[in-house]
């Protein structure tokens, strides 16, 4: 049982961490984007896309068009922020991995936490001769 306490305990950490790295990643090419400027063609693109006919099926055309709109506004406010953004945005890396390290030690402590409480139960369903009892 404590095995599995810790097989569980590694594949939380592994998953923790494959999503930080994730994160730290998507960060950092936010921030060359938005510092080279080309977060504002992207953003032109992504609007002049066109719906495919069925996915009307699904979503109002409607729809996606004050989408595509709101998406145009957003970028033209982010290009007036861009200097502002790029400096904020290398900070934003940094924080990514303190909350992980946050997380991977809560999560320590959870598990370890969970090891010693399974320790002390184990005792008492110990018979007199040292078989588990069932």
């Amino acid at each position: 049982m404590k095995i599995a306490i810790w097989i569980v305990f590694g594949l939380l950490a592994l998953t923790w961490t494959a999503s930080a790295f994730l994160a730290a990643e998507v960060t950092q090419w936010a921030a060359a984007l938005v510092a080279s400027g080309a977060a504002q063609d992207l953003g032109r693109t992504a609007t002049q896309w066109s719906a495919p006919a069925w996915m009307a099926l699904w979503v109002d055309p409607a729809w996606v068009r004050s989408a595509q709109e709101m998406a145009l506004w957003g970028l033209q406010a982010l290009k007036e922020s861009a200097p502002f953004l790029g400096s904020l945005m290398s900070w934003f890396v940094p924080v990514v991995w303190l909350i992980w390290a946050i997380g991977l030690l809560a999560l320590l402590i959870l598990a370890g936490g969970v090891h010693w409480l399974l320790g002390r139960a184990m005792p008492a369903l110990r018979t007199g001769n040292g078989a588990v009892r069932g």
